[in-house]
């Protein structure tokens, strides 16, 4: 197999794996090349063995060797719904590479479809959990947190020229089940509770 081959076999690859795919292909290349220099492997199974190798390397990272802190995360991961809007609502939480976890969300409730990505995070730097969502409104939001107990608790808050605005949102898990409750203060009023419901898996069904 030569070179060239190698070439158009790497521009094949999408671009999306974790390292370069024309690095990884010239290394594979360079070892495999005497082999191929006496016919021991065809070309048919060099290019199984390549895909197949760097289809495995894009998956490391991606919620494997994971930390205690984001282990603490896993019960987030998973395909979820809500009672009463099993049809209308689904949010997907997934490990993305680096061992951070990504939730998209779309709800088909209102005129239009509402969609809203979030990620969630263990900074090892700050020794706090990092949320950051971005909603289909527009707006987004920055909370920080801790496990505490057998929960999440994350606040933040923001300053406009009319208000304070703070959040507390504590996530739980519960039986195979996420609790989430937010509680918000305005002008460093008390807290109140704005929103309260359970995630449920998106499979489940209705009793």
């Amino acid at each position: 197999m030569s070179w060239e081959r190698t070439e158009q076999v790497a521009k094949a690859i999408p671009s999306s794996f974790g390292f370069s795919s024309y690095a990884a292909l010239r290394f594979i290349h360079a070892r495999w090349q005497p082999l191929v220099g006496q016919q021991i492997i065809t070309d048919m199974r060099l290019y199984i063995l390549i895909v197949t190798l760097l289809t495995c390397i894009n998956c490391f990272g991606q919620g494997d060797n994971l930390t205690i802190e984001q282990q603490r995360l896993s019960f987030i991961k998973g395909s979820w719904t809500i009672d009463g809007s099993e049809t209308t609502y689904i949010e997907i939480c997934d490990w993305i590479q680096g061992n951070h976890l990504q939730c998209k969300s779309t709800s088909n409730e209102g005129d239009k479809p509402d969609n809203s990505i979030s990620y969630l995070t263990y900074s090892a730097l700050e020794k706090a959990y990092i949320y950051y969502g971005l909603y289909g409104s527009g707006n987004s939001r920055t909370l920080r947190g801790q496990w505490v107990d057998d929960k999440f608790i994350f606040e933040g808050q923001r300053q406009t020229p009319e208000k304070l605005t703070k959040w507390r949102v504590t996530i739980k898990p519960n039986n195979g089940k996420v609790d989430f409750l937010e509680e918000r203060s305005l002008d460093n009023g008390e807290w109140k509770e704005s929103t309260k419901f359970q995630y449920k898996p998106a499979l489940e069904q209705k009793k």
